[in-house]
């Protein structure tokens, strides 16, 4: 029975060094996850708003090449035959402008958040994680 309480009471020693250690470790990397957790966020975000930009710009010069000429390259006679160049300018100006503004709108907000208030941020991040 005593033998059994020494193995018992190594085992929670042990253990309750194991849990010290862990702690010591949370401690000391949590600054250093908490700021790579905002900084992703910026990059992340930050790529996904300029991709959006992009399409926006694209979508908005795709505009302007196709629809600005379109009754000189469509007479109203012929436009129940577009050539390609004209359906690809006009689905190219519906894509990018219909997915650019969402995409700078959906990664804008929380570029801002993540730049200007990182706590918050983070703490988005967190209650996300629990639901």
């Amino acid at each position: 029975m005593a033998e059994l309480k020494d193995i018992s009471a190594e085992a929670l020693r042990q253990t309750m060094e194991w849990v010290k250690q862990a702690k010591d470790f949370a401690v000391e990397q949590a600054p250093l996850l908490a700021r790579e957790v905002v900084r992703y966020g910026i990059v992340a975000n930050g790529a996904a708003v300029i991709a959006g930009v992009l399409l926006l710009i694209f979508g908005v010069l795709a505009w302007r090449t196709t629809g600005k000429n379109w009754e000189k390259w469509a007479p109203k006679e012929k436009w129940d035959d577009p050539t390609p160049k004209q359906v690809f300018g006009l689905t190219f100006t519906v894509v990018g402008i219909c997915s650019g503004i969402p995409m700078i709108m959906a990664c804008g907000f929380p570029l801002l958040k993540a730049i200007y208030a990182p706590r918050v941020y983070l703490l988005d991040k967190l209650t996300a994680l629990l639901k």
